[in-house]
């Protein structure tokens, strides 16, 4: 099993906007030999995987989690493969890459996917030297679509796979075009590609608007001294707008002894405009902000970002987030010279990210503890003094065990241990009376490290425990385990009434905003249940609120897809 070392985040205050820094963990996924870039993405059991280039043996290499240790896979080993790499995951979990490839004294686009029958490779663009900045992304029928350099001719390129071969164009040939493309695809399938003018020093954004190609200058600067647009990166927030990070640079004094400034800026298009600003800005000479920049966008529609600062004095992996009203800016981790990031979020909105240090080590990076306390519920009252207690199982790393401390003193100085749990549940069978108020709390073993659930300090109020039939009981206000939690399709919430009267159960997200409204009518005294369908909510982390003229009863629901 692989070495998991943790790590604890400082926060810089940039905005009014102050939320407490993450708790940060890394693994080292590739210890030795790793070149420039690596792409990022996770599976739907949150696990990782990433694309990178081998520096050594010059190989596209491929390696993924799968709950225990790292799987390292080399994809491509003829002459120079796996520059530029870009990873996407099929609807199935099969990876797909993206990556320049080396032919002779050119470069060719080359593309590689993994089904049943294993790894397959196919060269998609060989005229000239091309497959320069490659970018991939799936559609909803999990076809590839690549924007790419010609770095022949200073075009950008775009290919997609359209069921029976691969359909090639040239997108933008107006000068020097394509540095650092990023493509997404819409709800629509179809393509947004940002890139770089890197003549005109500008940044430039296409989309196709199902008849032909859009293409507009996003960011410009008359300054001859200042280029915008290297390093670009795009996503697509849930309106299909598009979001792009990317590096305002300076040059302050020319070779032989350059001086430039870098900063990490954004823009986002809000169905009217572009709206452009900068998310952290260069303090002085030689400090390079936001370089391997990479962008993704939470439940919330909030950017996200992580970046690496290289300057005399910092040497940071930092992550840039969004939070309403201000950025909020960590860093991850010091003294570390970065080669790329690839950002990517889990199903409760969790940061991950991929990083190539200069020494050529490839790290994953990622914050929370991945799992939850799930019922019984904070503050909720049960009818059973023989209660099950549930949580949600974890993601990264390989947790080989639980412990659980459950009792009656909040503080937890007194309580009782039940340890070696393999599964993630566990049924009290004595020492809880009518009446009683117990708080509980779970954590996880893994080797000689323990990480605690985020929920520590949960507790239920056992009640009525000789009831066998709650229908038939005189009900209160209770909001019962949703189940299944988490939940992809459909979830089922159980829950009592003691009046008949207006009643309603409330979805909401993260920021308060509604999601569904599974009740909003009258309704008898008595037990209910409902249905959910769960599949067009975005995965995360929701609030349910039911609530009546007697009170209010509060759950959570975990979303996945």
């Amino acid at each position: 099993m692989s070495r998991m070392i943790r790590l604890f985040a400082v926060v810089v205050l940039l905005s009014a906007g102050y939320s407490p820094a993450l708790e940060w963990n890394f693994d080292t996924a590739q210890p030795v030999s790793v070149g420039w870039w690596t792409s990022l993405e996770l599976d739907s059991s949150g696990y990782p995987h990433m694309s990178y280039r081998m520096e050594n043996s010059q190989d596209l290499s491929y390696v993924c989690w799968d709950g225990c240790e790292w799987q390292t896979t080399v994809v491509d080993t003829e002459e120079d493969a796996g520059l530029w790499s870009s990873l996407e995951l099929d609807s199935s979990g099969y990876p797909h890459i993206s990556y320049m490839y080396k032919s002779g004294t050119d470069y060719d686009l080359r593309y590689a996917y993994e089904n049943s029958s294993g790894w397959h490779k196919e060269t998609v663009d060989p005229e000239g030297s091309v497959g320069w900045c490659t970018s991939l992304a799936l559609d909803s029928s999990d076809y590839p679509h690549i924007s790419y350099r010609d770095n022949s001719n200073f075009n950008l390129k775009y290919a997609r796979w359209d069921g029976s071969g691969w359909q090639v164009e040239t997108i933008d040939n107006t000068g020097m075009m394509g540095l650092w493309s990023s493509i997404a695809i819409d709800s629509f399938d179809r393509p947004h590609i940002s890139y770089m003018d890197y003549g005109n020093g500008a940044l430039k954004y296409a989309y196709w608007n199902g008849s032909s190609w859009q293409i507009e200058t996003v960011d410009y600067d008359s300054d001859p001294t200042v280029i915008v647009g290297f390093n670009t990166s795009i996503a697509l927030d849930s309106g299909d707008f598009p979001h792009i990070s990317y590096v305002w640079y300076k040059e302050i004094q020319e070779p032989p002894d350059p001086i430039d400034a870098n900063s990490l800026k954004y823009a986002r298009w809000d169905g009217s405009s572009w709206q452009i600003e900068f998310v952290d800005e260069s303090q002085g000479d030689n400090d390079l902000v936001g370089w391997w920049n990479s962008i993704t966008i939470d439940s919330s529609d909030y950017p996200r970002i992580s970046y690496g600062r290289n300057s005399p004095d910092n040497q940071d992996l930092r992550y840039a987030c969004w939070d309403g009203s201000g950025w909020q800016i960590e860093f991850v981790n010091t003294s570390m010279y970065l080669k790329g990031t690839s950002i990517k979020l889990d199903s409760s909105d969790n940061p991950r990210i991929a990083c190539v240090r200069s020494a050529g080590v490839l790290y994953f990076f990622w914050s929370g503890t991945e799992f939850h306390l799930l019922s019984p519920a904070c503050g909720e009252t049960i009818t059973t003094t023989e209660p099950v207690l549930d949580w949600e199982d974890c993601n990264l790393p390989c947790f080989e065990n639980y412990t659980l401390w459950w009792g009656t003193d909040p503080s937890f100085s007194v309580y009782n241990e039940v340890t070696g749990i393999t599964g993630s549940e566990y049924q009290i069978t004595e020492g809880i009376e009518e009446g009683d108020t117990i708080y509980w709390k779970v954590k996880s073993v893994y080797t000689a490290r323990e990480y605690w659930a985020e929920e520590v300090d949960w507790y239920f109020n056992a009640e009525s425990s000789g009831i066998d039939n709650i229908a038939d009981a005189l009900p209160e206000l209770i909001l019962y385990a949703i189940q299944p939690n988490p939940s992809h399709e459909v979830t089922n919430f159980a829950f009592s009434l003691p009046e008949e009267g207006q009643v309603s159960l409330i979805v909401y997200n993260l920021s308060g905003r509604c999601v569904a409204s599974p009740v909003r009518s009258s309704m008898t005294a008595g037990h209910h249940e409902v249905s959910l369908c769960c599949a067009e909510i975005p995965p995360g982390v929701y609030f349910c609120r039911l609530e009546s003229g007697s009170g209010c009863s509060t759950g959570r629901l975990v979303i996945i897809h």
